[in-house]
């Protein structure tokens, strides 16, 4: 590592800590403001650490504007440019990124990172649960497997609502996941989510009872020369490997392959067939967002004019077609 890098790297960190601490501080208002109007106690609070692991995004030096990668031109930030650029960190003219170093020191004891949601390291977060008034337990800990999208059925079992199937005429899809409820007040409770595919941008990964198959296709801060798919490698990991440390496929090829079956089974139930690894939007086929935002049957091809809009901020500017400009937004939302 050259030298003139080593406070940049600190200076990177020293500004995502100061974000953080800033979102814990407004959280912390929301829960006094819910407080003193006296209902926190019966105020069901889910507080997830994380969203999907620490981004390797900003690559293997971190970035002064993370849209040069996506556009290209990281070769631009050289040690001295991060260098002439560091008392900018984190303020109005930098859209900056730790680099990937960080983003696995922060994903320990798990593999990899975000994007790569084949590996805990890439999807596995920490859940705080907060409701006195309908959890006997305090302070405990529970270790049932379950995923975000757990969180609605909970929601909607506490509050007694049943799924909706229309919203604003639009007929929805059936809500896929489980009620955590019957765990609030049994840590021994058998868990009732005993299997669940992962996959992005061709990383794939299944759970299944305690055992886990994943395999990585696409390393986040690599933009090009992916392998083919038929060229991946799965691994396999045991009910007590909690940080997929020991790989079992050689041990055990039978159950990798019946992982890997599953994987393929809860697929296709699932609309991830056929496997896509680019960045790029790709098709609007057909269930629309909401009544407001029917779909077109457009196709963006990846085919650019490229043209300057604002979104959002004067470093993090998107480049689109003008005639996508508007369908490609609303894709993002």
């Amino acid at each position: 590592m050259p030298d003139v890098l080593k406070p940049i790297l600190a200076r990177q960190m020293e500004v995502y800590a100061g974000f953080l601490e800033h979102v814990d501080h407004h959280v912390g208002r929301v829960i006094d403001a819910v407080a003193d109007l006296g209902i926190l106690d019966a105020t069901l609070v889910f507080y997830i650490i994380g969203d999907n692991g620490a981004s390797a995004e900003g690559q293997l030096n971190g970035t002064f504007n993370e849209l040069l990668t996506f556009n290209g031109m990281a070769a631009l930030e050289t040690p001295e440019f991060l260098a002439a650029k560091i008392d900018a960190l984190g303020g109005p003219e930098a859209y900056n990124h730790y680099a990937v170093g960080w983003a696995h020191a922060m994903d320990t004891p798990y593999q990899w990172t975000k994007q790569v949601a084949s590996h805990w390291g890439g999807t596995r977060n920490g859940l705080v649960l907060h409701w006195p008034s309908g959890v006997r337990a305090a302070g405990e800990i529970r270790d049932q497997f379950h995923h975000l999208i757990d969180i609605a059925p909970t929601v909607l079992d506490v509050a007694g609502l049943p799924e909706p199937t229309f919203v604003h005429g639009v007929m929805q899809k059936p809500i896929e996941g489980v009620s955590m409820t019957y765990s609030f007040d049994d840590p021994a409770a058998p868990g009732r989510r005993e299997t669940q595919y992962f996959e992005m941008m061709g990383n794939r990964g299944i759970y299944h009872k305690g055992w886990t198959a994943c395999t990585k296709h696409r390393t986040p801060w690599l933009t090009a020369g992916m392998p083919p798919f038929d060229e991946d490698t799965w691994e396999l990991y045991g009910p007590d490997d909690y940080t997929q440390a020991h790989d079992l496929a050689g041990v055990n090829p039978g159950k990798l392959a019946e992982l890997q079956r599953l994987w393929l089974i809860e697929a296709t139930r699932h609309q991830v067939l056929p496997l896509d690894e680019t960045l790029d939007i790709g098709s609007d086929i057909g269930t629309p967002v909401s009544y407001q935002y029917p779909p077109r049957g457009n196709e963006f091809t990846g085919k650019v004019r490229w043209v300057q809009i604002e979104a959002g901020a004067e470093s993090a500017d998107h480049l689109v077609h003008p005639e996508d400009r508007l369908r490609i937004i609303m894709a993002r939302q």
